[in-house]
């Protein structure tokens, strides 16, 4: 396969020239948090961590006005604002976990169209963070992408995987090359999943670790997958106009599985917890064929009480 490759004494150009046209996003640093942000210059990303919160706040925001309402009529707008967004082979693969979620079965229109308008250049790791396991899952490595980039010595090499990045090739700062466009890393974390999950639903283990949980749900607010949300209608004081919200949920929270009535169908602590862990490795999976969970570490990165989701899935073994 003929890729290209671009010199990194190139790449604040290319950087220019896509700022004429997208805003672009990447890993940026501010004091000690990672966070994905805009950049005029490749020299701006912060490439040897993790950022702090996923990317899926491009897609699916975590308080999204949906549309605004007056009397019997209402009206709304999508947003198309062209981007690219560099990121990390785990988080373009959680960007294609949530495509299934959001344009298979039932198409969104509002994810639809800022995923249409987002071009995906993935920079392949060279560095995972401390609490990465993507290998485990195969999460290294990505097919959901415009462009590669693979660091190569002085250049990085380019894989092309759709028309619009090849596009965005065709300049004098690429040339065709004859390279293979992978590296290999090595994870500090292995999650070893059990063939038969099913058989430790009812083991003690869940009920120890949720009496350490605190279920402040920071665990869901940094998850590049989770993609639950509660859609809210907000008046106005006339109470003839106002808007439709939608809002980031969290399944570890009590009140997510409350219902008419004031039941709560996961009210135990263990409930809560197990229920996250089952949907990551399980459920999704016997839905769509693959595990929710992109092995990012965020969620262990994040937790107050330094609760470790390898950990324990490890010791149901």
């Amino acid at each position: 396969m003929i890729n290209k490759q671009i010199k990194k004494s190139d790449l604040n150009k290319f950087i220019e020239q896509l700022n004429d046209k997208y805003e672009v996003y990447g890993p940026f640093s501010k004091g000690k948090t990672v966070l994905f942000d805009k950049i005029d210059s490749f020299d701006q990303l912060e490439l040897s961590k993790t950022t702090d919160y996923p990317a899926k706040k491009f897609f699916l925001p975590n308080n999204q006005e949906l549309l605004k309402y007056k009397l019997n009529k209402a009206e709304f707008d999508v947003d198309e604002t062209k981007r690219v967004l560099f990121l990390r082979p785990c988080d373009a693969n959680a960007i294609a976990i949530l495509d299934k979620v959001f344009l298979n079965e039932y198409s969104d229109p509002f994810y639809k169209a800022r995923r249409k308008n987002t071009l995906l250049f993935v920079i392949e790791c060279t560095s995972p963070g401390k609490n990465c396991f993507c290998k485990s899952l195969g999460t290294d490595k990505t097919h959901n992408y415009d462009l590669l980039f693979v660091d190569k010595d002085n250049k990085y090499v380019v894989s092309i995987g759709t028309d619009q990045g090849r596009l965005l090739t065709e300049n004098s700062l690429f040339e065709g090359v004859m390279i293979e466009g992978q590296n290999q890393i090595t994870c500090n974390k292995t999650l070893r999943i059990p063939l038969d999950m099913e058989k430790h639903f009812n083991n003690k283990e869940w009920e120890r670790v949720a009496n350490i949980c605190l279920f402040c749900g920071a665990c869901n607010s940094v998850c590049p997958t989770c993609f639950c949300f509660d859609i809210q209608d907000v008046p106005n004081i006339d109470l003839k106009s106002g808007k439709r919200v939608r809002e980031w949920e969290h399944c570890k929270l009590k009140d997510f599985s409350r219902v008419a009535g004031n039941h709560v169908f996961r009210d135990d602590r263990d409930k809560r917890f197990k229920h996250f862990i089952y949907h990551k490795l399980a459920y999704f999976k016997e839905k769509f064929g693959k595990q929710l969970c992109v092995g990012c570490g965020r969620c262990i990165s994040v937790c107050p009480k330094d609760i470790d989701m390898v950990e324990i899935v490890n010791d149901l073994e």
